[in-house]
């Protein structure tokens, strides 16, 4: 049956957060990564009868002692309210571009140190109406600025809203513990 058949929505993932918090993570990602290949399904952090969404297609892209990196599918779309609950439980902070093109959602989502920071931004459907693909090269154009792709543009639009220097932003923004 076609009309049950999900669009996928891909998932490019930072967490970044204290040594052990990261390396925690790593450990319990790289044990579902493990669990997706034998079994072919998908996976959690969280207990299957509190999440909304599961990983499909996990893969760790790089890690190191403050951050890690993975890419993932889902099923239509992300799944906020399972973010914030791994970043709570790991005490670390996410950072997340998703794309779903089959809907044209394109957007990032961030939850900083327990929510001080909570942000969804997503490419506005009247912003994605105005964007002018190109099949012949792939370009895209959008207010008369011309982009090598449809992901080099969405990288740009977003990028405006985006907070890029955690630890600065954690300075000026978190009260004394």
């Amino acid at each position: 049956n076609l009309g049950n058949m999900a669009n996928w929505c891909s998932n490019f993932v930072t967490f970044t957060g204290r040594s052990g918090n990261i390396e925690k993570l790593y450990s319990d990602i790289e044990r579902l990564k493990q669990e997706q290949i034998e079994h072919g399904n998908g996976v959690s952090l969280l207990s299957h009868g509190n999440t909304n969404r599961y990983m499909f297609a996990l893969d760790i892209q790089s890690h190191d002692k403050n951050e890690l990196i993975i890419n993932f599918e889902t099923k239509w779309y992300i799944s906020i309210e399972d973010f914030k609950v791994i970043c709570d439980k790991y005490k670390v902070n996410v950072s997340c571009d998703y794309e779903e093109p089959g809907m044209g959602i394109y957007g990032n989502y961030q939850y900083l140190y327990g929510g001080l920071l909570d942000k969804v931004n997503e490419v506005p459907d009247d912003v994605m109406e105005s964007v002018v693909e190109n099949d012949d090269d792939g370009t895209v154009t959008y207010d008369m600025k011309t982009y090598g792709c449809m992901t080099e543009f969405v990288e740009d639009y977003l990028s405006k809203n985006k907070i890029k220097d955690l630890a600065q932003y954690e300075k000026e923004n978190r009260s004394p513990d």
